[in-house]
C-alpha cells in the first residue's frame, strides 16, 4: 500500500478502529453514573492504548505512510464512546484524590463507594465558572468539571507519548481522529502540535454530503 501511494502521489493514512476488539487485560470504564462498563475499557489503561494503539502507530510510521486515523467510536463495546463523562474506575480516581486531596487521600478513596463517585463530586461544589462540555453529558461544573480536566490533561499526555515517539521516525507523521471533535476529551491535543495539527474528520458527510460547522 505505501509503494502503491508513493507510485501514484498520494498521502497513505492508516485507519486504526479503537476499542472495537478488547483483549485482555485491561480495565473497565465507570462514569460518572457509577456504572462499571462490561466491556469498554478505561480511555487511561497505559498498558492497554500502549498495546492497542501506541505499537501499531509507531509501526505504521515505520512501514513508511503519512499517519494514522484512530476513530473512537466503539462499535463493538457496551457503548459508542464515553457517554457517561470521564472515567472514575479505581486507578483514575485514585490519581485524582492523590494529585489534589488535602489530608489523607487513601482515607479519602476508601470511604467513597465506587458507584457514588460522581455523585462525590457533583457534591463538592467548587468554581461554578469552571465548566466543561462532555459528549453524551452537557455541561459539567464546580469539581466534575475539575475532575473532567485533570482526566484531559492525563489524556493528551498519554497520546503526545505516542505521537512523540512516531515524529522522532517521521517529523510530519500525521494523526487523525473520527467521528468529531472532542469524542474522546484530550485526544486531539495529545496528537497534535501547531506545526503538524491534528486533522478531525466528522461523520455528518455520511448521509448529508458537506456539513458546514
Amino acid at each position: 500500500n505505501v509503494a502503491e501511494a508513493r507510485r501514484v502521489g498520494l498521502p497513505l493514512l492508516i485507519v486504526w478502529q479503537y476499542g472495537t476488539h478488547h483483549q485482555e487485560p485491561y480495565r473497565r470504564y465507570r462514569g460518572l453514573d457509577g456504572v462499571l462498563a462490561k466491556k469498554t475499557c478505561c480511555p487511561l489503561d497505559t498498558e492497554y492504548i500502549g498495546r492497542h494503539i501506541g505499537r501499531w502507530a509507531v509501526a505504521i510510521a515505520k512501514g513508511g505512510a503519512d499517519g494514522m486515523i484512530i476513530d473512537t467510536e466503539m462499535y463493538g463495546s457496551d457503548t459508542g464512546g464515553y457517554y457517561a463523562g470521564p472515567c472514575v474506575c479505581d486507578d483514575c480516581f485514585a490519581n485524582y484524590l492523590k494529585t489534589y486531596a488535602t489530608g489523607d487521600w487513601e482515607a479519602l478513596y476508601k470511604s467513597i463507594p465506587a458507584e457514588e463517585r460522581g455523585a462525590w463530586l457533583a457534591k463538592q461544589g467548587g468554581d461554578e465558572e469552571t465548566a466543561y462540555w462532555w459528549p453524551g453529558v452537557g455541561a459539567l461544573r464546580g469539581a466534575t468539571a475539575h475532575y473532567a480536566l485533570h482526566q484531559i490533561q492525563r489524556t493528551a499526555a498519554q497520546y503526545a507519548q505516542i505521537r512523540t515517539q512516531c515524529q522522532r521516525i517521521n517529523p510530519v507523521f500525521l494523526f487523525g481522529c473520527a467521528p468529531y471533535w472532542n469524542h474522546l476529551p484530550g485526544l486531539e491535543k495529545g496528537l497534535g502540535t501547531p506545526a503538524v495539527p491534528c486533522l478531525v474528520f466528522s461523520e455528518y458527510e455520511y448521509v448529508d454530503g458537506p456539513y458546514n460547522n
